[in-house]
């Protein structure tokens, strides 16, 4: 399964479209977090509108969580377009799950304490396997990584990742953001292949030193 991962596109048009044509031979697309520009709730929800009839032209799957400089929720859901926040989709085999709050940065609608976020990832255990790519935004350090340790995954694939917060033990990991540039991670994923712990069947399209798109 061929997956194309972006994250903190944080509401560029310019970027949005240019992902739309990089999915042709991909199987499905994850969006793991703040896909709007930070502004207030009624400028960013303009731009979901804009966010909904983009993904409205792709003819594959989209997976998605919102992010900390997300101030509302895209609530776009069809056959094709879903958030994966707290829950468990299907998909060639694989299983997507998702957990979009990260702990006090920027933000406030999708921002928890590391405790609550703790708790939240308990109640998402019984949905992990190693079968399951992980998406979240960011992690919360001496949380998330301990959930690996309890039940692994075949692959996680997070946002940004601020103030020395990281993964331990996590196994294959995958950061998927480059702040407002057409940068994407191109993952081949394999039920037989051995978990090796890299990430070395992951590419990065896109220049990820190129000019921020106007």
């Amino acid at each position: 399964m061929r997956l194309i991962a972006a994250a903190d596109i944080h509401g560029v048009n310019a970027v949005y479209e240019w992902l739309v044509e990089q999915v042709r031979e991909a199987d499905a697309v994850v969006l793991a977090g703040d896909l709007f520009a930070s502004d207030f709730k009624r400028e960013q929800q303009k731009q979901a509108k804009r966010i909904i009839r983009l993904l409205k032209t792709v003819a594959i799957p989209v997976f998605y969580v919102m992010g900390n400089d997300d101030n509302v929720a895209v609530n776009y859901e069809d056959a094709l377009a879903k958030p994966i926040h707290g829950r468990r989709l299907q998909l060639k085999g694989f299983n997507f799950v998702g957990c979009q709050y990260m702990p006090p940065f920027v933000g406030g609608e999708f921002v928890k304490s590391d405790q609550e976020i703790a708790h939240d990832l308990e109640q998402l255990q019984p949905l992990l396997d190693e079968n399951t790519i992980f998406v979240t935004h960011a992690p919360a350090w001496g949380h998330l990584d301990l959930s690996w340790t309890c039940c692994p995954c075949h692959h996680k694939l997070k946002g940004e990742c601020y103030g020395g917060r990281t993964e331990k033990g996590c196994g294959i990991m995958s950061k998927c953001s480059k702040l407002r540039h057409r940068r994407v991670v191109l993952l081949e994923r394999d039920r037989e292949r051995p978990r090796t712990g890299s990430s070395g069947c992951s590419t990065s399209i896109g220049d990820p030193d190129a000019e921020e798109a106007a």
